[in-house]
C-alpha cells in the first residue's frame, strides 16, 4: 500500500509513488525480500522514471549510491546486476504509465471548451440575440 499525504507537491508524489512501484517490482515473493536491498534501486529506477517523463529530478542525490557501490570499483557482474534491476524496474513503471495513459479516454463534461472557441470570461455573460 502506498499513502501519499495532504499537502505534498506533484514532483514528490510522483517520485514517492515510483519508488514505491519499483520497490514493489523487487519483490520476487519468494522470502528473500528486504526493503534494504531493494530501497536504494528504488530510489534510481524513481530518478530514472522522472528523468523519462520530464520531472524535475533536482533534489536525488545520486553521490550517496554511488558510494554505496563502492564508485564502481564492485565486481561488474554485482554492477551490471544493479543496473539491470534498475532498468528492469523504471521499465515496469514506464510500460505500466504508457498503458494507462494510453487507456485513458477524454470525455467531455459540463465545463470543457469546444476546441477552437475561445474561454469566456469569469463574470460575463454572454448577450442573448434581440429578436
Amino acid at each position: 500500500m502506498i499513502y501519499v499525504r495532504n499537502g505534498m507537491s506533484e514532483t514528490t508524489t510522483f517520485h514517492a509513488i515510483s519508488r514505491e512501484l519499483a520497490c514493489a517490482s523487487m519483490d520476487a515473493h519468494n522470502g528473500s525480500y528486504t526493503r534494504n536491498k531493494a530501497a536504494i534501486k528504488g530510489y534510481c529506477a524513481a530518478y530514472v522514471v522522472g528523468k523519462k517523463y520530464g520531472v524535475d529530478v533536482s533534489g536525488f542525490q545520486l553521490g550517496k549510491v554511488c558510494e554505496l557501490q563502492d564508485n564502481g570499483n564492485k565486481d561488474p557482474k554485482e554492477l551490471r546486476a544493479f543496473i539491470g534491476d534498475i532498468r528492469n524496474a523504471a521499465y515496469g513503471i514506464n510500460s505500466h504509465l504508457n498503458r494507462n495513459l494510453r487507456e485513458q479516454e477524454f470525455i467531455a463534461d459540463a465545463f470543457s471548451i469546444a476546441e477552437g472557441q475561445p474561454a469566456e470570461k469569469p463574470g460575463k455573460e454572454k448577450k442573448q440575440p434581440e429578436r
